[in-house]
């Protein structure tokens, strides 16, 4: 590795059609696992269920493992074996992080169902509506026989029927609302839909479902509802998929990633939860099939009748001989060592299989050599592991901020590494022994670390043993060193090994504080000391933060050129100023970076805001802020660089492909940084409008969205 870069991804590349959304027929690149035959067979099942049974199309089907274990390609496996029975399947696929099902549904599930299909179906009820009407007086015995028969199987458009035979269209229309009313339950989805019989009027009902106001023609008709929340979509799917169900239509939605809709707090949870099973029984009643697909630990987030209706099929871990063949269908060899390896380091996970596999042949690219299983433990090394001296200053930076009294590189034994933090409590009485490993891929390593773990345990004081390990750890190594520590071990990673690490070291301190005879008085010269420490770091984090922000100001432009922003399209550029202006905002640091200069000599308010600006909440959000500031200006960026490489006119489908790759990924990545945003309570310094903390993040989360349409708007002739 070079640098701090630290560990890659899995070379899996990211856009909005990749999973769920890939129309490649996945059979040919398929190991063909007991959960593929138990999804196929449940598939079979639901599809040969007729009209008036239930059999598999009475539940649902959920598809939970671990990340990388084969869930969604499971799933499209299911929706071509539907589509292969079905050509006229109705097939909806969700794959998105976003968390917001009213955000999905409008721009993503409700462009899938189709204005033509939503058009289409309504006019079939309309054609039941019209059969009624026709009798022998007006067309003959045996014509009156045929209209009826092709109005009811939709072979004849009934609005040619009502203008050849003089029907009353109005007392038409009322009766098509009656009949949608009595079957949805939702009279004002009833009123609207019927109105799309009326072409001037289908785009205003089109518009109203994907969460527009009622334009005025719908509004004179009675139409005065605007569908903004989450449950009015959901409501409108589940109208959507009974009537396509009543029309025999089979109607499937895949959800991937179903956690991530249920994650909300409070009442918005609760509502995401009965929301979901709302739609599974309403797919169940209409034939349809739901799917959904999660982490391991995701089930307990649905509701007991939502499980109930489901039957869950779990991906299994692949053996030796799976992961030849998976490998082998992607066009290369393995022989049984190389495989045993790939199982054993990835936990027999597929998509870390094929990542690992790809890594270890790029080592041995240049040499020609084939690889060996020592390739794959370097591999695995490469993947992992980070450069030593970034995690050491990590756990030492996170040990001055907690005000510990600590030693570094402490030898307790001869011939044993020393440990590489000793925290020292209670004067030196008992101490917290910090040990940081690498990857434990070879028995050499279990033993250095063995050896350290007896001297710790050795020594004169009670002592509390805490792992970091720089690099991998499979479920067996897991495993083994949690029973060598009697804690499992702390993987680090550049995400949340913070925390993770602060809260450990808090339970192994508390621990000995609990074993520890100490008075009141010790107790509490103990606590001074360690603010006075915590104190101290955060004023050094402060100086250099200030050293950092005046180099920066004051370094030189880079030789690189910069992006021309002018490319972008006026409304994507407005986008990018309005994501711009949400991201400056400072809020309450601002205030207390005045406040610590109102009489610095010593005044109350001064020593709040410095006791304030020390806290590591404050410095967590300043430095999230930071990040999504710079995060927006390098999506900036990168758009204008697509667009400058662009040339003139409609964008072809790999150029569509990798702008959406870009905006996906910048979905991806503002969502994964910290919520909390720096409090805005304060009164803002200036007369410019400050956008609130829910108006920021809605800014954020629907950039990425707005500027791949805007851009696709804007080249489109």
């Amino acid at each position: 590795m070079k640098g701090s870069q630290g560990p890659h991804e899995p070379e899996v590349p990211v856009t909005y059609t990749l999973r769920l959304g890939d129309d490649a027929d996945p059979t040919a690149i398929t190991v063909v696992t007991p959960a593929f035959d138990s999804a196929h067979r449940f598939v079979d099942g639901y599809l040969s269920t007729g009209a008036g049974e239930l059999g598999e199309s009475g539940r649902a089907l959920a598809l939970i493992g671990d990340l990388g274990s084969g869930k969604t390609h499971l799933a499209t496996s299911v929706l071509h074996r539907i589509a292969r029975s079905h050509e006229d399947a109705v097939i909806l696929k969700l794959d998105t992080p976003h968390s917001e099902f009213g955000y999905l549904f409008r721009n993503i599930l409700l462009e899938q169902f189709g204005r033509e299909r939503l058009h289409d179906l309504v006019i079939d009820y309309y054609g039941r509506v019209t059969a009624e009407q026709i009798g022998e007086e007006q067309a003959g015995p045996e014509l009156a026989g045929e209209i009826r028969s092709r109005l009811r199987d939709g072979t004849l458009d009934p609005r040619k029927v009502v203008e050849h035979f003089h029907l009353a269209k109005r007392a038409l229309q009322e009766e098509l609302r009656r009949m949608l009313r009595h079957l949805t339950e939702h009279s004002v989805w009833a009123t609207a839909l019927a109105l799309m019989v009326m072409d001037e009027l289908t785009d205003a009902v089109w518009e109203w479902l994907g969460g527009a106001p009622p334009s005025p023609e719908l509004r004179a008709r009675g139409v005065h509802r605007q569908l903004v929340t989450s449950a009015d979509a959901y409501h409108t799917l589940s109208v959507l998929v009974y009537l396509g169900g009543r029309m025999r239509r089979r109607m499937v939605l895949v959800i991937d990633e179903f956690e991530k809709l249920l994650g909300g707090e409070g009442q918005a949870r609760e509502d995401a939860v009965n929301s979901l099973e709302e739609l599974v029984k309403v797919f169940i009643d209409a034939r349809g099939l739901l799917v959904y697909c999660g982490p391991t630990d995701s089930l307990p987030l649905v509701s007991r009748g939502t499980l109930q209706r489901t039957r869950v099929i779990t991906p299994s871990p692949f053996d030796r001989e799976e992961a030849i063949e998976l490998v082998g269908k992607r066009g290369d060899e393995v022989g049984g060592p190389v495989a045993e390896a790939l199982v054993q380091m990835t936990d027999g996970n597929p998509r870390e299989i094929l990542s690992l596999f790809r890594r270890a042949q790029a080592i041995v690219e240049p040499t020609g050599r084939p690889v060996t299983t020592a390739t794959i433990r370097e591999a695995v090394r490469q993947r992992h592991e980070f450069e030593s001296w970034e995690v050491s200053t990590t756990v030492r930076r996170i040990l001055e901020e907690s005000g510990l009294d600590f030693r570094t590189d402490v030898v307790l034994a001869a011939d044993t590494d020393p440990i590489d933090f000793w925290v020292r409590y209670a004067d030196g009485r008992a101490a917290v022994a910090v040990l940081v490993t690498r990857s434990l891929l070879s028995p050499g390593d279990d033993a250095q670390l063995e050896r350290r773990v007896t001297a710790a345990r050795a020594s004169q004081v009670p002592c509390e043993l805490i792992a970091v390990v720089n690099g991998h750890l499979t479920t067996s190594m897991r495993a083994g060193v949690s029973s060598l520590l009697g804690r499992q071990p702390l993987l680090f990673n550049v995400q949340d090994f913070g925390g993770r690490f602060r809260q450990t070291l808090e339970v192994a301190l508390n621990r000995l504080a609990a074993s520890a005879e100490e008075n009141v008085l010790e107790g509490l010269r103990r606590r001074m000391d360690r603010l006075s420490r915590q104190q101290s770091a955060t004023q050094n984090m402060i100086d250099q933060l200030h050293e950092t922000v005046a180099g920066i100001r004051s370094a030189p432009p880079s030789g690189a050129a910069e992006p021309d922003l002018s490319v972008l399209p006026p409304a994507v550029a407005e986008q990018f100023q309005r994501a711009g202006a949400a991201t400056e905002a400072t809020g309450e640091l601002d205030r207390l970076l005045h406040d610590v200069f109102d009489n610095p000599a010593g005044s109350e308010h001064s020593l709040r805001a410095r006791r304030r600006l020390a806290s590591r909440d404050l410095m967590e959000a300043a430095g999230a802020a930071m990040v999504r500031r710079l995060l927006v200006r390098a999506f900036q960026e990168r758009v204008a660089q697509f667009l400058a490489g662009t040339p003139a006119g409609r964008l072809s489908p790999g150029q569509e492909e990798e702008l959406q790759a870009i905006c996906r990924t910048f979905e991806v990545t503002v969502q994964s940084l910290p919520s909390a945003p720096l409090s805005a309570a304060a009164p803002e310094r200036g007369p410019a409008h400050q956008p609130r903390p829910d108006e920021r993040s809605r800014v954020l989360d629907e950039l990425g969205r707005r500027v791949l349409n805007g851009v696709v708007s804007a080249v489109r002739p």
